[in-house]
């Protein structure tokens, strides 16, 4: 399960916002939002076969990801 939300400022609590809500605000483009979902879906992935691979369950984790303007793309 994928459940963005919002960063808030400090001290206050980030907010879930929908995919459609993303792209609706021009947060990031239908492209970018579905490359970052796909990059959080396979680090969860492999955190998983991580945790199992010792024994553990991996029920719950937080990526956050950002963009790099001066990055080249890949």
């Amino acid at each position: 399960m994928l459940t963005p939300t919002t960063k808030a400022a400090k001290g206050q609590h980030d907010e879930p916002v929908s995919r459609a809500e993303i792209l609706a605000q021009g947060i990031l483009d239908e492209e970018t939002f579905d490359r970052a979902a796909r990059v959080a879906r396979a680090l969860f992935a492999e955190g998983r076969r991580w945790a199992e691979s010792r024994g553990l369950v991996l029920a719950d984790t937080k990526y956050e990801l950002g963009l790099d303007e001066t990055a080249r793309s890949s």
